[in-house]
Protein backbone atom coordinates (compact mmCIF):
# COMPACT_ATOMS: atom_id res chain seq x y z
CA UNK A 1 0.00 0.00 0.00
CA UNK A 2 2.85 2.71 0.91
CA UNK A 3 4.59 1.97 -2.61
CA UNK A 4 1.30 2.14 -4.40
CA UNK A 5 1.20 5.77 -2.49
CA UNK A 6 4.73 6.84 -3.14
CA UNK A 7 4.24 5.98 -7.00
CA UNK A 8 1.23 7.64 -7.25
CA UNK A 9 2.84 10.99 -5.40
CA UNK A 10 5.50 10.61 -7.98
CA UNK A 11 3.53 10.66 -11.06
CA UNK A 12 1.06 13.98 -9.73
CA UNK A 13 3.43 15.89 -8.41
CA UNK A 14 6.65 15.68 -10.54
CA UNK A 15 8.13 18.70 -10.23
CA UNK A 16 8.50 18.48 -6.75
CA UNK A 17 10.10 15.35 -6.84
CA UNK A 18 12.77 16.38 -9.03
CA UNK A 19 13.47 19.75 -7.11
CA UNK A 20 13.72 17.67 -3.58
CA UNK A 21 16.45 15.40 -5.30
CA UNK A 22 18.11 18.44 -6.58
CA UNK A 23 18.36 19.44 -3.06
CA UNK A 24 19.72 16.53 -1.64
CA UNK A 25 22.71 16.36 -4.22
CA UNK A 26 23.29 19.82 -3.66
CA UNK A 27 23.58 18.91 0.39
CA UNK A 28 25.91 15.98 -0.41
CA UNK A 29 28.15 18.17 -2.82
CA UNK A 30 28.17 20.66 -0.13
CA UNK A 31 29.42 18.27 2.21
CA UNK A 32 31.99 16.70 0.19
CA UNK A 33 33.40 19.95 -0.53
CA UNK A 34 33.36 21.14 3.04
CA UNK A 35 35.06 17.26 3.88
CA UNK A 36 37.88 17.50 1.34
CA UNK A 37 38.38 21.30 2.48
CA UNK A 38 38.92 20.15 6.22
CA UNK A 39 41.58 17.43 4.96
CA UNK A 40 43.67 20.30 2.79
CA UNK A 41 43.46 23.59 4.68
CA UNK A 42 44.25 21.88 8.10
CA UNK A 43 45.57 18.90 9.34
CA UNK A 44 43.09 16.27 10.44
CA UNK A 45 43.73 12.11 11.20
CA UNK A 46 43.80 10.17 8.27
CA UNK A 47 42.38 7.21 9.82
CA UNK A 48 42.67 4.88 7.14
CA UNK A 49 46.01 6.28 6.61
CA UNK A 50 47.33 6.66 10.32
CA UNK A 51 49.04 9.83 9.45
CA UNK A 52 48.28 13.90 9.48
CA UNK A 53 48.78 15.78 6.39
CA UNK A 54 49.41 19.48 6.85
CA UNK A 55 48.42 22.34 3.76
CA UNK A 56 52.34 23.35 2.53
CA UNK A 57 52.14 26.91 1.49
CA UNK A 58 54.17 28.78 -0.51
CA UNK A 59 54.06 32.40 -1.06
CA UNK A 60 53.95 33.43 -4.89
CA UNK A 61 52.42 37.12 -4.03
CA UNK A 62 53.87 40.14 -5.55
CA UNK A 63 56.70 42.26 -3.52
CA UNK A 64 55.56 43.28 -0.49
CA UNK A 65 52.38 41.52 -0.40
CA UNK A 66 50.34 40.86 2.07
CA UNK A 67 50.68 37.69 4.24
CA UNK A 68 46.85 38.01 4.91
CA UNK A 69 45.84 37.68 1.60
CA UNK A 70 44.71 34.51 0.32
CA UNK A 71 45.61 35.28 -3.01
CA UNK A 72 48.98 35.31 -2.47
CA UNK A 73 49.49 31.81 -1.72
CA UNK A 74 48.93 28.13 -3.29
CA UNK A 75 49.22 24.93 -1.15
CA UNK A 76 50.55 21.77 -2.55
CA UNK A 77 47.09 21.60 -4.41
CA UNK A 78 47.21 24.92 -5.79
CA UNK A 79 44.58 26.20 -3.78
CA UNK A 80 44.43 29.53 -2.42
CA UNK A 81 44.46 30.37 1.44
CA UNK A 82 46.22 31.40 4.11
CA UNK A 83 48.90 29.23 6.38
CA UNK A 84 47.20 28.41 9.43
CA UNK A 85 48.20 26.79 12.82
CA UNK A 86 49.13 23.38 11.57
CA UNK A 87 50.43 24.65 8.20
CA UNK A 88 53.60 25.25 6.85
CA UNK A 89 55.18 28.35 4.94
CA UNK A 90 57.75 28.90 2.69
CA UNK A 91 58.35 32.56 1.71
CA UNK A 92 61.35 31.27 -1.59
CA UNK A 93 64.19 33.14 -2.80
CA UNK A 94 63.06 36.19 -4.72
CA UNK A 95 59.71 37.19 -2.97
CA UNK A 96 58.93 39.51 -1.13
CA UNK A 97 56.68 38.73 2.21
CA UNK A 98 55.17 41.84 4.71
CA UNK A 99 52.73 40.80 7.82
CA UNK A 100 51.09 43.23 9.41
CA UNK A 101 47.80 42.23 10.74
CA UNK A 102 45.68 43.00 14.11
CA UNK A 103 44.71 39.74 14.92
CA UNK A 104 48.18 37.02 15.52
CA UNK A 105 49.00 34.30 13.23
CA UNK A 106 50.77 30.89 13.97
CA UNK A 107 51.75 28.43 11.88
CA UNK A 108 53.74 25.03 12.25
CA UNK A 109 56.64 25.59 10.33
CA UNK A 110 58.20 28.40 8.36
CA UNK A 111 61.26 28.59 5.94
CA UNK A 112 62.12 32.00 4.31
CA UNK A 113 64.32 31.81 1.45
CA UNK A 114 63.23 35.80 0.50
CA UNK A 115 62.33 38.53 2.26
CA UNK A 116 59.85 38.74 5.47
CA UNK A 117 59.05 41.58 7.17
CA UNK A 118 57.34 41.03 10.49
CA UNK A 119 55.17 43.87 12.01
CA UNK A 120 52.95 42.19 14.05
CA UNK A 121 52.39 39.18 15.93
CA UNK A 122 53.80 35.49 14.74
CA UNK A 123 53.89 32.19 16.21
CA UNK A 124 55.75 28.80 14.72
CA UNK A 125 57.04 25.57 15.67
CA UNK A 126 60.07 25.54 13.98
CA UNK A 127 61.69 27.72 11.32
CA UNK A 128 64.72 28.29 9.33
CA UNK A 129 65.84 31.14 7.58
CA UNK A 130 68.75 30.46 4.60
CA UNK A 131 71.42 32.36 3.22
CA UNK A 132 70.56 35.34 1.34
CA UNK A 133 67.12 35.83 2.98
CA UNK A 134 66.01 38.77 4.64
CA UNK A 135 64.53 38.41 7.45
CA UNK A 136 63.29 41.59 9.30
CA UNK A 137 61.15 41.46 13.03
CA UNK A 138 60.02 45.16 12.94
CA UNK A 139 59.34 47.53 15.53
CA UNK A 140 56.39 46.42 17.34
CA UNK A 141 56.75 42.77 15.54
CA UNK A 142 56.88 39.85 17.63
CA UNK A 143 58.19 36.06 16.71
CA UNK A 144 57.41 33.43 19.33
CA UNK A 145 59.21 30.19 18.67
CA UNK A 146 57.58 27.55 20.05
CA UNK A 147 60.18 24.63 18.92
CA UNK A 148 63.00 25.53 17.17
CA UNK A 149 64.88 28.63 15.01
CA UNK A 150 67.66 28.22 12.67
CA UNK A 151 68.54 32.34 11.56
CA UNK A 152 71.05 31.13 8.80
CA UNK A 153 70.32 34.17 6.81
CA UNK A 154 70.09 37.58 7.42
CA UNK A 155 67.71 40.34 8.33
CA UNK A 156 66.63 42.72 11.07
CA UNK A 157 65.60 42.66 14.60
CA UNK A 158 64.09 45.58 16.27
CA UNK A 159 60.76 43.81 17.90
CA UNK A 160 60.46 40.57 20.02
CA UNK A 161 61.41 36.72 19.28
CA UNK A 162 60.26 34.85 22.39
CA UNK A 163 61.84 31.24 22.26
CA UNK A 164 59.45 29.25 24.05
CA UNK A 165 60.53 26.04 25.42
CA UNK A 166 62.62 25.79 22.11
CA UNK A 167 65.69 27.22 20.68
CA UNK A 168 66.87 29.85 18.03
CA UNK A 169 70.19 29.38 16.69
CA UNK A 170 72.39 32.18 14.38
CA UNK A 171 74.21 29.89 12.03
CA UNK A 172 77.87 30.34 10.78
CA UNK A 173 77.50 32.87 7.95
CA UNK A 174 74.10 34.41 9.06
CA UNK A 175 74.58 38.36 9.14
CA UNK A 176 71.49 39.29 11.53
CA UNK A 177 71.63 42.76 13.20
CA UNK A 178 69.92 43.29 16.68
CA UNK A 179 68.51 46.50 16.18
CA UNK A 180 66.91 49.50 19.14
CA UNK A 181 64.15 47.87 20.60
CA UNK A 182 65.10 44.62 19.64
CA UNK A 183 64.64 42.31 23.14
CA UNK A 184 65.26 38.20 23.68
CA UNK A 185 63.08 36.12 25.55
CA UNK A 186 62.17 32.83 26.39
CA UNK A 187 64.59 29.88 26.27
CA UNK A 188 67.63 29.47 24.60
CA UNK A 189 69.76 31.37 22.00
CA UNK A 190 72.29 30.07 20.42
CA UNK A 191 75.35 32.67 18.65
CA UNK A 192 77.57 29.95 16.35
CA UNK A 193 77.17 33.03 13.70
CA UNK A 194 78.03 36.94 13.64
CA UNK A 195 75.32 39.03 15.09
CA UNK A 196 75.25 42.61 14.92
CA UNK A 197 73.68 44.41 17.93
CA UNK A 198 73.44 48.32 17.10
CA UNK A 199 70.64 49.30 19.62
CA UNK A 200 70.27 48.42 23.31
CA UNK A 201 69.26 44.70 23.24
CA UNK A 202 67.61 43.60 26.16
CA UNK A 203 68.40 40.16 26.44
CA UNK A 204 66.13 37.72 29.39
CA UNK A 205 66.71 34.73 27.62
CA UNK A 206 69.69 32.00 27.67
CA UNK A 207 71.88 32.74 25.07
CA UNK A 208 75.06 30.39 24.33
CA UNK A 209 78.03 32.67 22.09
CA UNK A 210 79.83 29.60 21.06
CA UNK A 211 80.56 27.23 17.65
CA UNK A 212 78.82 24.76 15.90
CA UNK A 213 80.81 21.97 16.55
CA UNK A 214 83.64 23.23 14.11
CA UNK A 215 86.33 26.06 14.16
CA UNK A 216 83.78 28.46 13.14
CA UNK A 217 82.97 30.45 16.15
CA UNK A 218 80.20 33.05 16.46
CA UNK A 219 80.66 36.57 17.35
CA UNK A 220 78.15 39.59 18.61
CA UNK A 221 79.24 42.99 18.13
CA UNK A 222 78.93 46.35 16.49
CA UNK A 223 77.83 49.70 17.75
CA UNK A 224 74.77 48.56 20.01
CA UNK A 225 74.37 47.76 23.48
CA UNK A 226 73.91 44.51 25.71
CA UNK A 227 72.01 44.18 28.88
CA UNK A 228 71.53 40.68 30.47
CA UNK A 229 69.29 39.90 32.95
CA UNK A 230 69.21 35.57 32.41
CA UNK A 231 71.95 33.12 31.71
CA UNK A 232 75.12 33.80 29.16
CA UNK A 233 77.35 30.88 28.44
CA UNK A 234 80.35 32.06 26.57
CA UNK A 235 81.89 28.99 25.59
CA UNK A 236 84.25 30.53 22.69
CA UNK A 237 84.25 33.84 19.96
CA UNK A 238 84.09 37.33 20.46
CA UNK A 239 82.25 39.48 22.57
CA UNK A 240 82.53 43.54 21.20
CA UNK A 241 79.88 45.76 21.70
CA UNK A 242 81.14 49.60 21.99
CA UNK A 243 77.88 50.53 23.42
CA UNK A 244 78.67 48.08 26.24
CA UNK A 245 77.73 44.94 27.65
CA UNK A 246 75.90 44.35 31.07
CA UNK A 247 75.32 41.66 33.03
CA UNK A 248 73.19 42.25 36.17
CA UNK A 249 71.98 41.07 39.59
CA UNK A 250 70.11 38.62 38.01
CA UNK A 251 72.57 37.54 35.08
CA UNK A 252 75.24 34.84 35.49
CA UNK A 253 77.66 34.79 33.14
CA UNK A 254 79.97 31.64 32.31
CA UNK A 255 82.96 31.30 30.77
CA UNK A 256 83.52 27.53 29.42
CA UNK A 257 84.78 25.40 27.07
CA UNK A 258 88.35 24.73 25.57
CA UNK A 259 87.94 27.67 22.92
CA UNK A 260 89.28 31.32 23.29
CA UNK A 261 86.64 33.71 23.99
CA UNK A 262 87.96 37.48 22.56
CA UNK A 263 86.54 40.78 24.21
CA UNK A 264 87.16 43.29 21.17
CA UNK A 265 85.52 46.19 22.43
CA UNK A 266 83.37 48.17 24.80
CA UNK A 267 83.21 47.80 29.03
CA UNK A 268 81.81 44.89 29.97
CA UNK A 269 80.52 45.13 33.34
CA UNK A 270 79.66 42.02 35.07
CA UNK A 271 77.97 41.84 38.43
CA UNK A 272 79.03 38.65 39.27
CA UNK A 273 75.55 36.68 40.95
CA UNK A 274 77.21 33.27 40.32
CA UNK A 275 79.49 34.01 38.21
CA UNK A 276 81.45 31.48 36.74
CA UNK A 277 84.75 32.47 34.71
CA UNK A 278 86.07 29.27 33.56
CA UNK A 279 86.65 26.73 31.16
CA UNK A 280 90.20 25.65 29.73
CA UNK A 281 90.07 28.35 26.88
CA UNK A 282 91.59 31.81 27.61
CA UNK A 283 89.92 35.39 27.96
CA UNK A 284 91.44 38.04 25.87
CA UNK A 285 91.15 41.62 26.27
CA UNK A 286 91.86 43.63 22.72
CA UNK A 287 92.55 47.27 22.88
CA UNK A 288 89.73 49.66 23.81
CA UNK A 289 88.22 46.71 25.48
CA UNK A 290 87.99 46.06 29.53
CA UNK A 291 86.45 43.94 31.41
CA UNK A 292 84.97 45.20 34.34
CA UNK A 293 84.34 42.68 37.27
CA UNK A 294 82.10 44.46 40.43
CA UNK A 295 80.75 40.99 41.32
CA UNK A 296 79.87 39.70 44.96
CA UNK A 297 81.75 36.68 46.61
CA UNK A 298 79.95 34.27 44.58
CA UNK A 299 82.02 34.83 41.86
CA UNK A 300 84.58 31.82 41.28
CA UNK A 301 87.49 32.38 38.43
CA UNK A 302 89.09 29.31 37.45
CA UNK A 303 90.56 30.54 33.86
CA UNK A 304 94.09 29.37 33.19
CA UNK A 305 94.95 32.76 31.37
CA UNK A 306 94.22 36.09 31.26
CA UNK A 307 95.81 38.29 28.50
CA UNK A 308 95.41 42.08 27.55
CA UNK A 309 96.60 43.65 24.28
CA UNK A 310 97.62 47.07 24.20
CA UNK A 311 94.99 49.31 26.24
CA UNK A 312 93.12 46.35 26.85
CA UNK A 313 93.00 45.15 30.53
CA UNK A 314 90.67 43.70 33.76
CA UNK A 315 89.60 45.87 36.41
CA UNK A 316 88.52 44.25 39.82
CA UNK A 317 85.97 47.20 40.92
CA UNK A 318 85.30 48.17 43.86
CA UNK A 319 82.89 46.01 46.29
CA UNK A 320 84.25 43.50 43.26
CA UNK A 321 85.75 39.92 44.45
CA UNK A 322 88.25 38.22 41.91
CA UNK A 323 87.51 34.76 43.38
CA UNK A 324 90.05 32.50 42.26
CA UNK A 325 90.38 29.15 42.45
CA UNK A 326 92.63 27.52 40.07
CA UNK A 327 96.07 28.03 38.81
CA UNK A 328 95.64 31.44 36.71
CA UNK A 329 98.08 33.42 34.76
CA UNK A 330 97.27 37.17 33.76
CA UNK A 331 99.69 38.38 31.10
CA UNK A 332 99.19 42.38 30.78
CA UNK A 333 96.93 44.71 32.95
CA UNK A 334 95.12 44.40 35.69
CA UNK A 335 93.63 46.92 38.43
CA UNK A 336 92.28 45.54 41.58
CA UNK A 337 90.24 48.15 43.63
CA UNK A 338 88.25 45.59 45.69
CA UNK A 339 89.08 41.89 47.01
CA UNK A 340 91.61 39.86 45.25
CA UNK A 341 91.18 36.28 46.69
CA UNK A 342 93.41 33.52 46.12
CA UNK A 343 92.34 30.25 47.13
CA UNK A 344 93.93 27.17 49.32
CA UNK A 345 96.14 25.20 47.26
CA UNK A 346 95.74 27.67 44.16
CA UNK A 347 98.10 29.95 42.50
CA UNK A 348 97.85 33.58 41.32
CA UNK A 349 100.73 34.51 38.23
CA UNK A 350 101.45 38.26 36.63
CA UNK A 351 103.76 37.81 34.41
CA UNK A 352 104.42 40.93 31.65
CA UNK A 353 102.44 41.90 29.03
CA UNK A 354 102.61 44.48 25.84
CA UNK A 355 104.16 47.71 26.19
CA UNK A 356 102.47 50.37 28.41
CA UNK A 357 100.58 47.49 30.50
CA UNK A 358 99.97 48.00 34.16
CA UNK A 359 99.22 45.97 37.07
CA UNK A 360 97.99 48.00 40.23
CA UNK A 361 96.87 46.06 42.86
CA UNK A 362 94.87 48.51 45.42
CA UNK A 363 92.35 47.15 47.87
CA UNK A 364 92.22 43.88 49.47
CA UNK A 365 94.40 40.73 48.82
CA UNK A 366 93.27 37.68 50.72
CA UNK A 367 95.79 34.60 50.12
CA UNK A 368 95.44 31.46 51.51
CA UNK A 369 97.30 30.30 48.23
CA UNK A 370 100.22 32.22 46.11
CA UNK A 371 99.93 35.48 44.78
CA UNK A 372 103.30 35.49 42.04
CA UNK A 373 104.56 39.08 40.58
CA UNK A 374 106.62 38.43 37.55
CA UNK A 375 106.10 42.02 36.47
CA UNK A 376 105.85 45.43 37.68
CA UNK A 377 103.54 46.02 39.78
CA UNK A 378 101.90 49.39 41.39
CA UNK A 379 99.96 49.87 44.78
CA UNK A 380 98.99 53.58 43.79
CA UNK A 381 96.26 53.59 46.64
CA UNK A 382 97.48 51.33 49.09
CA UNK A 383 97.84 47.41 49.02
CA UNK A 384 96.30 45.58 51.69
CA UNK A 385 97.10 42.56 52.15
CA UNK A 386 94.95 40.22 54.54
CA UNK A 387 95.87 37.40 56.83
CA UNK A 388 95.90 34.36 55.01
CA UNK A 389 97.73 30.78 54.33
CA UNK A 390 99.23 31.90 51.08
CA UNK A 391 101.95 34.09 50.31
CA UNK A 392 102.40 37.47 48.13
CA UNK A 393 105.35 36.33 45.90
CA UNK A 394 107.34 39.23 44.29
CA UNK A 395 109.29 37.76 41.48
CA UNK A 396 110.22 34.29 40.36
CA UNK A 397 111.02 33.42 36.42
CA UNK A 398 110.91 37.02 35.72
CA UNK A 399 112.02 39.59 37.34
CA UNK A 400 108.75 40.80 39.58
CA UNK A 401 108.37 44.31 41.14
CA UNK A 402 105.59 45.80 43.53
CA UNK A 403 105.74 50.18 43.28
CA UNK A 404 103.99 51.67 46.23
CA UNK A 405 102.87 54.56 45.23
CA UNK A 406 103.82 58.09 47.01
CA UNK A 407 101.44 59.42 49.54
CA UNK A 408 100.00 55.98 49.97
CA UNK A 409 100.67 53.03 52.40
CA UNK A 410 100.91 48.93 51.27
CA UNK A 411 99.51 47.13 54.45
CA UNK A 412 100.88 43.82 54.59
CA UNK A 413 98.99 41.76 57.40
CA UNK A 414 100.05 38.19 55.74
CA UNK A 415 102.62 36.84 53.88
CA UNK A 416 104.99 38.43 51.32
CA UNK A 417 108.38 37.24 49.83
CA UNK A 418 110.23 39.00 47.61
CA UNK A 419 112.33 36.22 46.01
CA UNK A 420 115.62 36.87 44.30
CA UNK A 421 115.18 38.46 41.51
CA UNK A 422 111.87 40.62 43.04
CA UNK A 423 111.96 44.36 43.61
CA UNK A 424 109.93 46.50 46.41
CA UNK A 425 110.21 50.18 45.62
CA UNK A 426 108.52 53.52 46.05
CA UNK A 427 107.89 56.38 47.57
CA UNK A 428 105.14 55.51 49.65
CA UNK A 429 105.20 53.49 52.78
CA UNK A 430 105.01 50.00 53.71
CA UNK A 431 103.56 49.32 56.60
CA UNK A 432 104.06 45.61 58.32
CA UNK A 433 102.05 43.73 60.62
CA UNK A 434 102.86 40.12 58.85
CA UNK A 435 105.65 38.67 57.52
CA UNK A 436 108.00 40.30 54.84
CA UNK A 437 110.66 37.90 53.61
CA UNK A 438 113.33 39.12 51.75
CA UNK A 439 115.47 36.46 49.69
CA UNK A 440 119.11 36.67 48.91
CA UNK A 441 119.24 39.07 45.62
CA UNK A 442 116.19 40.88 46.68
CA UNK A 443 116.02 44.93 45.93
CA UNK A 444 114.43 47.31 47.68
CA UNK A 445 114.10 51.13 47.83
CA UNK A 446 110.83 52.19 49.81
CA UNK A 447 109.75 55.32 50.87
CA UNK A 448 109.26 54.74 54.53
CA UNK A 449 108.85 51.11 56.84
CA UNK A 450 107.27 51.01 59.76
CA UNK A 451 106.38 47.54 61.72
CA UNK A 452 104.90 46.82 64.36
CA UNK A 453 104.71 44.18 67.20
CA UNK A 454 102.65 41.60 65.48
CA UNK A 455 105.34 41.97 62.47
CA UNK A 456 107.80 40.38 61.04
CA UNK A 457 111.11 40.89 59.14
CA UNK A 458 112.91 37.63 57.84
CA UNK A 459 116.12 37.98 55.73
CA UNK A 460 118.37 35.62 54.05
CA UNK A 461 121.86 35.25 54.27
CA UNK A 462 125.40 32.81 52.67
CA UNK A 463 128.39 35.04 54.48
CA UNK A 464 129.25 38.11 55.63
CA UNK A 465 127.68 41.10 54.07
CA UNK A 466 126.18 38.75 51.68
CA UNK A 467 122.46 39.08 52.80
CA UNK A 468 119.20 40.53 51.55
CA UNK A 469 118.99 44.18 53.36
CA UNK A 470 115.84 46.47 53.61
CA UNK A 471 117.03 49.64 52.21
CA UNK A 472 114.33 52.67 53.40
CA UNK A 473 114.64 55.50 51.90
CA UNK A 474 112.91 57.95 54.60
CA UNK A 475 111.90 56.93 58.29
CA UNK A 476 112.29 53.29 60.19
CA UNK A 477 110.17 52.56 62.82
CA UNK A 478 110.82 48.91 64.18
CA UNK A 479 108.52 47.19 66.43
CA UNK A 480 108.48 42.94 66.48
CA UNK A 481 110.57 40.40 65.36
CA UNK A 482 113.49 40.33 62.87
CA UNK A 483 114.94 36.95 61.72
CA UNK A 484 117.81 36.05 59.61
CA UNK A 485 117.94 33.33 57.84
CA UNK A 486 121.54 30.97 56.69
CA UNK A 487 121.29 29.38 53.96
CA UNK A 488 123.19 27.67 51.56
CA UNK A 489 125.40 25.45 54.62
CA UNK A 490 126.59 28.51 55.80
CA UNK A 491 126.93 28.48 59.73
CA UNK A 492 128.16 32.54 60.88
CA UNK A 493 130.89 32.96 63.19
CA UNK A 494 131.86 34.64 65.64
CA UNK A 495 132.58 38.43 64.56
CA UNK A 496 130.25 38.11 61.27
CA UNK A 497 128.33 41.24 60.89
CA UNK A 498 125.44 41.46 58.91
CA UNK A 499 123.63 44.76 57.83
CA UNK A 500 119.46 44.32 57.70
CA UNK A 501 117.99 47.58 57.14
CA UNK A 502 119.38 51.30 56.06
CA UNK A 503 117.23 54.13 56.68
CA UNK A 504 117.46 58.05 56.83
CA UNK A 505 116.31 57.75 60.46
CA UNK A 506 115.59 54.82 63.12
CA UNK A 507 112.53 54.79 65.54
CA UNK A 508 112.38 52.18 68.10
CA UNK A 509 114.02 48.85 68.21
CA UNK A 510 113.18 45.32 67.42
CA UNK A 511 111.71 43.30 70.09
CA UNK A 512 112.75 39.98 69.13
CA UNK A 513 116.34 39.36 67.43
CA UNK A 514 118.30 35.79 66.58
CA UNK A 515 119.44 34.50 69.18
CA UNK A 516 123.54 34.64 70.12
CA UNK A 517 123.47 37.89 67.99
CA UNK A 518 124.12 41.78 68.90
CA UNK A 519 122.19 44.14 67.60
CA UNK A 520 123.43 47.35 66.65
CA UNK A 521 121.15 50.59 66.25
CA UNK A 522 122.98 53.20 64.42
CA UNK A 523 121.16 56.41 63.38
CA UNK A 524 120.97 55.60 60.10
CA UNK A 525 121.25 51.67 59.64
CA UNK A 526 120.57 48.58 61.80
CA UNK A 527 123.47 45.60 61.90
CA UNK A 528 123.79 42.00 63.75
CA UNK A 529 126.79 40.25 64.86
CA UNK A 530 127.57 36.71 65.58
CA UNK A 531 128.57 36.39 69.71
Amino acid sequence: MFAFLTNTFKKVFPQFVAREARRREALYAEREARRRQARFVRPTLEVLEGRIVPNAYTYIGPAGGAWTDPADWRDQNNAAGVPGSMDTATIPGGTYCVLNSTSPQTVAGLTVAGQFDVGSKLSVTTMNTTGGSVFDVLTGGEVDVLGSGDLGGGGTISGQIDAQGGSVTFDPGSSMVLAAGASLTGSLFNVFGGVTVTGNLVQNAHMILSNNGTTTAGSLTGPGALTDGADFDWDGGTLGLAGGAYFGANADLKLQGADTKTLSAGLLTDQCNGSDLGGTGALSIMTGATFDNIGNPSCSVTLPTISTTGTGKFVNDADGFFDENGDTTIIGSFSNIGTLVVGSGSSLTFISGPPGSVVALDGTLQLNGDLMLDTSASSPTGLIEDAGGGTLKIGGGARGALTVGGGYEALLSGNVEVMGNGTLTGPGEVYNNGHLKLDLGAVTGIGSYQQTSAGTLEEQATAPGTNSTLHVNGAAQLSGTLELDFINGYTPRSGDTFTVLTASSIGAHFDTTPDNMTVAYGPNGVSVTEN
